[in-house]
């Protein structure tokens, strides 16, 4: 898919998702889960209303998170996508042109529920190729070899066993496939949780390798507050 595409999907969903603006408040990244204990390091650790889960996706986060830059990145043609921590669907619905199927997981329902309510608004069936799916906190609900490509943006270092987590992810993910991990680096920023919760990208190479994925590379170029990894099966 062209960055043009993808330019012009943006400006769909905004259209579809249209309603009240609300400004990012410190920590707050939307597209992950809602749960009331952050010490339970949940895919949310925050606790939102469901006014603040369907707040539009706002201008603010697409100039530091940059979205279609990382979705373009790769080749997702064709391919059966898990988009673990997916909160409202932020990059789901952006996915959703580019894939054969995007995997919406997350743990909580309400979530899943407004990507469900959302997805009939997307043009040309695109909604048709985004499935739901309720996850618990240890597990992504995956089965064996489910997908090729699977993402996590602002999730990795809020899953508490990730050792036990990512062994188990590593058997979901289909033969050559592909991880990616987007999250905050270990530093000062207006971005993203408190540094003493972030994990540093060596961190994470770290444990990807003990979990068994291969090729593990770090990009701390593209993005101002995140690294991206990616991880080859």
């Amino acid at each position: 898919m062209t960055f043009y595409r993808l330019a012009i999907f943006s400006l769909v969903l905004l259209f579809c998702f249209s309603c009240r603006n609300k400004e990012e408040q410190g920590t707050r990244h939307e597209i992950i889960s809602v749960h009331t204990d952050h010490s339970k390091h949940d895919h949310a650790g925050h606790d939102h209303t469901m006014d603040e889960i369907e707040a539009p996706e706002n201008t603010k986060r697409e100039n530091w998170q940059k979205p279609n830059a990382i979705i373009g990145n790769f080749d997702m043609s064709e391919k059966v996508v898990a988009d673990i921590g997916a909160g409202t669907g932020y990059f789901t619905f952006r996915m959703a042109p580019a894939v054969k199927k995007v995997i919406a997981i997350d743990v909580d329902e309400r979530a899943l529920k407004y990507i469900n309510e959302k997805k009939g608004l997307l043009p040309d069936n695109y909604g048709d190729r985004i499935e739901t799916r309720l996850a618990e906190y240890h597990d992504p609900k995956l089965k064996e070899k489910e997908a090729d490509f699977v993402l996590l943006v602002n999730t990795y270092y809020l899953i508490q066993d990730r050792i036990s987590y990512f062994k188990n992810l590593y058997k979901c993910v289909n033969d050559n496939g592909q991880l990616v991990i987007v999250d905050y680096k270990k530093e000062d920023f207006p971005i993203g949780p408190p540094t003493k919760d972030k994990l540093s990208a060596e961190k994470v190479k770290e444990e990807l390798t003990t979990c068994g994925f291969k090729e593990v590379s770090i990009d701390k170029n593209s993005l101002e507050y995140q690294y991206i990894i990616t991880a080859a099966k």
